[in-house]
Protein backbone atom coordinates (compact mmCIF):
# COMPACT_ATOMS: atom_id res chain seq x y z
CA UNK A 1 0.00 0.00 0.00
CA UNK A 2 1.41 3.80 -0.89
CA UNK A 3 0.28 7.28 0.01
CA UNK A 4 -1.21 7.49 -3.39
CA UNK A 5 -3.42 4.52 -3.28
CA UNK A 6 -4.85 5.82 0.55
CA UNK A 7 -5.45 9.41 -1.17
CA UNK A 8 -5.08 9.94 -5.15
CA UNK A 9 -7.17 6.66 -6.19
CA UNK A 10 -10.90 7.08 -6.83
CA UNK A 11 -12.58 5.13 -3.26
CA UNK A 12 -15.48 2.41 -4.40
CA UNK A 13 -17.82 3.16 -0.66
CA UNK A 14 -19.61 6.15 -0.10
CA UNK A 15 -19.60 5.86 4.17
CA UNK A 16 -17.13 8.00 5.61
CA UNK A 17 -16.66 5.42 8.10
CA UNK A 18 -15.51 2.84 5.42
CA UNK A 19 -13.56 5.34 3.58
CA UNK A 20 -11.71 6.19 6.94
CA UNK A 21 -11.09 2.57 8.12
CA UNK A 22 -9.64 2.28 4.79
CA UNK A 23 -7.21 4.98 5.10
CA UNK A 24 -6.51 3.84 8.11
CA UNK A 25 -5.65 0.36 6.47
CA UNK A 26 -3.33 2.21 3.96
CA UNK A 27 -1.51 3.60 6.61
CA UNK A 28 -0.77 0.78 8.67
CA UNK A 29 0.47 -1.44 5.88
CA UNK A 30 2.58 1.52 4.08
CA UNK A 31 5.65 0.59 5.67
CA UNK A 32 7.75 3.65 6.43
CA UNK A 33 11.19 4.60 5.27
CA UNK A 34 11.97 5.83 9.02
CA UNK A 35 14.90 8.77 8.00
CA UNK A 36 15.10 10.67 10.40
CA UNK A 37 13.37 13.73 9.82
CA UNK A 38 13.94 16.76 12.53
CA UNK A 39 10.76 17.74 14.14
CA UNK A 40 11.72 21.90 13.16
CA UNK A 41 10.80 20.22 9.46
CA UNK A 42 6.88 20.23 10.26
CA UNK A 43 5.99 20.04 6.70
CA UNK A 44 8.42 17.52 5.97
CA UNK A 45 6.76 15.15 8.52
CA UNK A 46 3.31 15.98 7.07
CA UNK A 47 4.63 14.71 3.86
CA UNK A 48 4.57 11.33 1.68
CA UNK A 49 8.22 10.58 2.55
CA UNK A 50 6.79 10.22 6.71
CA UNK A 51 3.57 8.33 5.16
CA UNK A 52 3.41 4.94 6.74
CA UNK A 53 4.30 2.87 9.83
CA UNK A 54 7.63 1.72 10.48
CA UNK A 55 6.69 -1.55 12.58
CA UNK A 56 9.96 -3.18 14.40
CA UNK A 57 8.73 -6.76 14.37
CA UNK A 58 9.83 -7.65 17.88
CA UNK A 59 6.65 -5.71 19.76
CA UNK A 60 6.44 -8.87 22.73
CA UNK A 61 8.53 -5.80 24.82
CA UNK A 62 5.80 -3.76 26.73
CA UNK A 63 8.17 -0.46 25.83
CA UNK A 64 8.37 -1.07 22.05
CA UNK A 65 4.84 -1.99 22.32
CA UNK A 66 4.12 1.82 23.93
CA UNK A 67 6.32 3.17 21.01
CA UNK A 68 4.65 1.53 18.34
CA UNK A 69 1.67 2.67 19.94
CA UNK A 70 2.49 6.60 20.23
CA UNK A 71 4.30 6.78 16.38
CA UNK A 72 0.49 5.14 15.34
CA UNK A 73 -1.19 7.81 17.05
CA UNK A 74 0.88 10.63 15.53
CA UNK A 75 0.68 9.12 12.01
CA UNK A 76 -3.20 8.99 12.66
CA UNK A 77 -3.26 12.77 13.65
CA UNK A 78 -1.01 14.01 10.87
CA UNK A 79 -2.63 12.00 8.34
CA UNK A 80 -6.51 11.33 8.84
CA UNK A 81 -7.64 14.57 9.98
CA UNK A 82 -11.26 13.26 10.16
CA UNK A 83 -10.22 11.41 13.37
CA UNK A 84 -11.40 14.49 15.66
CA UNK A 85 -9.27 12.53 18.87
CA UNK A 86 -7.87 9.56 19.20
CA UNK A 87 -8.74 7.99 22.66
CA UNK A 88 -7.41 4.58 22.96
CA UNK A 89 -5.34 2.47 20.46
CA UNK A 90 -4.29 -1.37 22.04
CA UNK A 91 -2.21 -4.25 20.47
CA UNK A 92 -1.86 -7.42 21.13
CA UNK A 93 0.14 -10.02 19.75
CA UNK A 94 -0.71 -13.57 18.61
CA UNK A 95 0.61 -16.71 20.45
CA UNK A 96 2.27 -17.88 17.49
CA UNK A 97 3.99 -14.00 16.95
CA UNK A 98 2.62 -13.89 13.03
CA UNK A 99 -0.39 -11.29 14.11
CA UNK A 100 -0.80 -7.66 15.77
CA UNK A 101 -4.27 -6.59 16.39
CA UNK A 102 -4.65 -3.32 16.76
CA UNK A 103 -7.99 -1.67 18.78
CA UNK A 104 -8.32 2.01 17.97
CA UNK A 105 -10.90 4.36 19.77
CA UNK A 106 -11.55 7.87 18.50
CA UNK A 107 -14.21 10.42 17.71
CA UNK A 108 -14.31 11.25 13.93
CA UNK A 109 -15.73 14.48 12.41
CA UNK A 110 -18.60 13.66 10.09
CA UNK A 111 -20.45 16.33 8.71
CA UNK A 112 -19.65 19.05 11.47
CA UNK A 113 -20.62 16.38 14.44
CA UNK A 114 -18.63 14.33 16.38
CA UNK A 115 -19.48 10.52 16.25
CA UNK A 116 -17.74 7.75 18.20
CA UNK A 117 -15.49 5.08 15.96
CA UNK A 118 -13.78 1.69 16.44
CA UNK A 119 -11.36 0.27 14.34
CA UNK A 120 -10.30 -3.50 14.82
CA UNK A 121 -7.07 -4.36 12.70
CA UNK A 122 -5.22 -7.50 12.20
CA UNK A 123 -1.62 -7.44 10.95
CA UNK A 124 0.47 -9.48 9.83
CA UNK A 125 3.98 -9.52 10.99
CA UNK A 126 5.20 -11.53 7.77
CA UNK A 127 4.64 -8.55 5.12
CA UNK A 128 2.90 -6.05 6.77
CA UNK A 129 -0.42 -6.74 5.23
CA UNK A 130 -3.84 -6.63 6.87
CA UNK A 131 -5.15 -9.55 7.55
CA UNK A 132 -9.18 -10.09 6.46
CA UNK A 133 -11.39 -12.02 9.11
CA UNK A 134 -8.80 -12.32 11.47
CA UNK A 135 -9.02 -12.31 14.84
CA UNK A 136 -6.49 -12.78 17.81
Amino acid sequence: MSFSEAFLLPTNTTSPFSTIGSHVDYLMQAVAPGPAVKSALENVQSSNLCYGVFMNLAVNDQERQQSIVRILRQKLERFEPRLGRVKKITMKEDKAGNLVEFDIDAEVIIDGAMTELNLETCLSLLDQKIEENSKI
